[in-house]
């Protein structure tokens, strides 16, 4: 009716038209939309590649991290979903949004008609109209639609979430090229090296034991062994002997030792056995075969003497005591293995 009455106006032109008031000032922002609800979950991803092997702490750290982010996603997601679908699910939203859109067509139509108006039918201008009061706040708005997709934020700095659930074991892949052959971990080296060590002890000292049999008469001494085939000979004869044998002359290097070349001693019925120790290149100090200081002796009473200066060499008693004696007499030979 309203644009019927401004037709009218216009055709006839009638009395000026007053001024138009001062329009009021524009109603106060509405208070922000109401959050949409929880979108729909998005459709499941393709199956990843087969991740690198880890320690079952990190793999389960990972899966509660891949879990957290999902479910944060799906939320996001069903929320864009249901904000569309707000206007369809309330119809009142929907009228009250057409009304609107008509009363500002109406107003527009109204604007333009009085501009014509003015412009055909000239006429002096009435008096201003007071002023309209300022109009009333308007109603809150309607819930706005999702906004476009934002940009990939910055890594947060909250609490990591627990890992998801372990998934299912990926395909056998194809069986790789043979490797070369490896150096170990170092406790397989260590290990190795070990029982090659135990290996090469073990191999002399059979060979030490297939020695000794093959000798007429042979005594323990701890790690040692004392063997003799009755052999007499000066101390250059009893040296080249045992060395010949791979052997050395016996010495004593304990009471224990002494003992057991004793008992050997009294065996073979001898009254003198060489033993490896001489002062050939200093007179009074006496060392073993390899020119070292001895760490034990056992010499008799006044011994050495060095009886008329010719009593470079080493015998050991039936009784155990040593006693210093010409290299050139022939007593029995020991050799030590």
């Amino acid at each position: 009716m309203e644009f019927m009455l401004l037709a009218v106006a216009q055709s006839s032109c009638p009395a000026y038209a007053g001024v138009p008031g001062t329009p009021g000032t524009p109603g106060h922002n509405g208070s922000p939309g109401r959050d949409g609800r929880d979108g729909f979950p998005g459709p499941k991803g393709e199956k990843g590649d087969p991740g690198i092997a880890a320690d079952n702490n990190l793999i389960t750290k990972l899966q509660l991290d891949i879990k957290h982010l999902t479910d944060r996603l799906s939320g996001i997601e069903k929320g864009f979903v249901e904000s569309c679908s707000a206007l369809v699910a309330r119809p009142d939203l929907l009228m009250a949004l057409l009304k609107h859109q008509i009363c500002a067509v109406l107003l527009l139509m109204e604007f333009m008609l009085l501009a014509a108006a003015e412009s055909s039918c000239p006429a002096y201008a009435g008096v201003p109209g007071t002023p309209g009061h300022n109009g009333s706040p308007g109603r809150d708005g309607r819930d706005g639609f999702p906004g476009p997709k934002g940009e990939k934020g910055d890594p947060g700095v909250g609490a990591q979430g627990p890992p998801g659930k372990i998934g299912p074991p990926g395909l056998a892949g194809p069986q790789g090229h043979k490797g070369n052959p490896g150096s170990g971990t170092g406790v397989q080296s260590a290990l190795v090296t070990r029982l090659q060590s135990d290996v090469k002890y073990l191999t002399d000292r059979l060979a030490v034991v297939e020695k000794v049999l093959g000798y007429h008469m042979f005594r323990k001494a701890g790690q040692k062994y004392y063997v003799s085939d009755g052999l007499v000979g000066d101390f250059e004869k009893a040296q080249k002997f045992c060395s010949d044998a791979g052997a050395k002359i016996v010495l004593p290097r304990s009471e224990d030792e002494n003992k057991v070349l004793t008992s050997m001693q009294a065996a073979l019925e001898s009254t003198y056995v060489y033993v490896g120790a001489t002062d050939r290149k200093k007179e009074g100090h006496f060392v073993d075969m390899s020119d070292q200081p001895l760490t034990f002796t056992n010499w008799k009473e006044k011994e050495p003497n060095n009886y008329d200066g010719v009593e470079d060499c080493t015998v050991i008693y039936k009784d155990g005591v040593w006693n210093d004696i010409n290299c050139n007499s022939e007593w029995h030979v020991v050799c030590e293995l």
